[in-house]
């Protein structure tokens, strides 16, 4: 059995969704899922059915500023 995300030791743990909390979202539609990985080809390869493809290389960076864009730009 693997670990939970709270078990993991991640930095910000309620940020996380589990699979399974997502397999049980997937109709949900107050839920957006997003999809980024640091390969950005593997959106087409396969991806979270439903999911919207963000690209952390263009969508989440800031062109000027060159650094990640605010919560405010991301909504």
């Amino acid at each position: 059995m693997s670990a939970s995300i709270e078990e993991k030791g991640y930095a910000r743990p309620e940020v996380l969704a589990s699979t399974d909390w997502v397999a049980e979202h997937l109709e949900d539609p107050a839920v957006r899922h997003i999809e980024s990985n640091e390969d950005t080809l593997l959106y087409a390869a396969g991806h979270i059915p439903g999911a919207v493809h963000v690209d952390w290389t263009s969508d989440l960076n800031d062109q000027i500023r060159r650094d990640y864009i605010t919560r405010e730009g991301f909504e």
